[in-house]
């Protein structure tokens, strides 16, 4: 984030091009994994829910850990998208003394 803004002070903002590029493709990374993460919870939710009459207990406890460990991995990787994005806003603030 701080390279991005201090190296786009460089002759025409050109030497952010590859920071920004990179940080970009980390974010879509880190974005895909999160929709990805939070589709399967959903998925495995849906199962529960269709067939957990038809289940045996051992079954239903087996799939209500998975959606459990699913959501923790959810909330995680949402965090993480949240973290990096507030981060992103602060390191902008603070180094273009704007908001100062």
């Amino acid at each position: 984030s701080a390279n991005i803004y201090l190296n786009g002070k460089k002759l025409f903002g050109l030497g952010s091009i590859p920071d920004r590029v990179r940080r970009r493709g980390h974010n879509t990374g880190t974005n895909w994994t999160g929709i990805s993460s939070a589709v399967k919870m959903m998925e495995k939710q849906k199962t529960l829910e269709k067939k957990g009459h038809t289940l045996s207990e051992e079954e239903k406890k087996k799939l209500a850990q998975d959606i459990a460990k699913g959501s923790i991995d959810m909330i995680w990787k949402m965090s993480v998208i949240d973290l990096q994005n507030t981060i992103d806003l602060v390191c902008e603030k603070v180094l273009s003394g704007h908001d100062l």
